[in-house]
């Protein structure tokens, strides 16, 4: 895999612009585009007419523009070889919204917006333990509701997320996989919002309690 640097093309295309857009008359311009590899620069950036003193600034953009895109283009294809040595590219292909996070600057996760995507499956609800949930979402500081959103979809990007209430079972337990929550029916009084609050911390801090 052939590696580039920024002084591959840098220093003749910072030559060029500068000589170029200092120029102050058409003679100065013409010894600007006779400079070392000003003639490859212009034809690369497009440039198939006259540089004349009236559309330099618009040639000096041009040209810059270029550079900097060609520049960028070629550090993002050796990190895509890297990647596809690495045998990651595929997975990153696969799974977009788990690496994302990675590789993109998003905003702070907002406690509302998780909430609003709880969605619960199944016959019927058990709006204690949801109102818990809710609340406890809503408690959550920044970190900690990224944690809550990795833990329960994979990815601090805001999903949809199931909430499923079951009678045979006394456990909360959390699938990644399937972005789901299930939850014991009828297992939280209304006034054990406590003791829900830890055991759902427990379930979300620790990778092998109840998380399938």
């Amino acid at each position: 895999m052939k590696h580039y640097t920024d002084d591959d093309t840098g220093e003749d295309c910072s030559y060029f612009v500068t000589r170029l857009h200092n120029a102050t008359s058409i003679d100065e311009v013409t010894e600007a585009c006779e400079t070392d590899n000003a003639q490859s620069l212009l034809e690369s950036a497009g440039i198939n007419w006259q540089v004349k003193l009236d559309n330099k600034d618009v040639v000096v953009h041009s040209v810059k523009m270029h550079e900097a895109l060609f520049k960028i283009q070629l550090l993002l294809d050796q990190f895509k070889e890297g990647l596809k040595v690495l045998k990651v590219l595929h997975l990153i292909q696969s799974f977009p919204d788990v690496f994302a996070p990675l590789f993109t600057c998003t905003e702070d996760t907002n406690a509302e917006d998780v909430v609003k995507a709880l969605n619960s499956r199944g016959g019927q609800e058990d709006n204690v333990a949801m109102r818990f949930l809710q609340q406890y979402i809503r408690s959550l500081s920044q970190a900690d509701l990224q944690s809550f959103m990795i833990c329960v979809t994979g990815s601090t990007n805001i999903s949809r997320i199931a909430v499923n209430f079951q009678c045979n079972t006394d456990q909360i337990k959390i699938s990644t996989c399937s972005k789901e929550i299930c939850m014991p029916y009828g297992a939280f009084k209304i006034d054990d919002y406590d003791n829900f609050k830890s055991v759902m911390t427990a379930v979300i801090t620790d990778t092998s309690f109840n998380k399938a």
